[in-house]
């Protein structure tokens, strides 16, 4: 199966994963929210945040050296995290939403990629 089907078919694991990844969405909604969100998080910026995101990414590239998955995997989701946050806070100042961040990506994947997505 190629892995462009991979994703078509909407397997039981793709569907799982649109599922957590719905629960995110929400999470992330919950710590900014205006009313009952956490302090801390409501109070953070696209700037403050700039140390979150380097401290991240160096531990994530330190998990990438070990050859540690299970580290990977949980600095890719500390890297998530500062990406939904930076998302909440570009949809809180009406800059852009998430759904124009992963448009804009899958729109760059598919230009840089014209090999891979043949206009039909």
């Amino acid at each position: 199966m190629s892995s462009n089907n991979r994703y078509n078919s909407q397997n039981n694991t793709d569907q799982e994963t649109i599922e957590s990844f719905k629960i995110l969405i929400s999470n992330v909604k919950s710590l900014k929210d205006k009313t009952w969100g956490c302090p801390w998080q409501k109070k953070q910026s696209h700037v403050s945040l700039i140390p979150f995101l380097h401290e991240e990414s160096n531990e994530f590239i330190d998990a990438i050296y070990e050859k540690n998955a299970d580290n990977i995997s949980e600095e890719l989701g500390d890297l998530l995290l500062q990406l939904m946050l930076h998302a909440e806070i570009g949809y809180e100042k009406e800059e852009f939403t998430l759904n124009d961040v992963i448009k804009s990506l899958n729109k760059k994947i598919i230009n840089r990629h014209p090999y891979i997505f043949k206009k039909k």
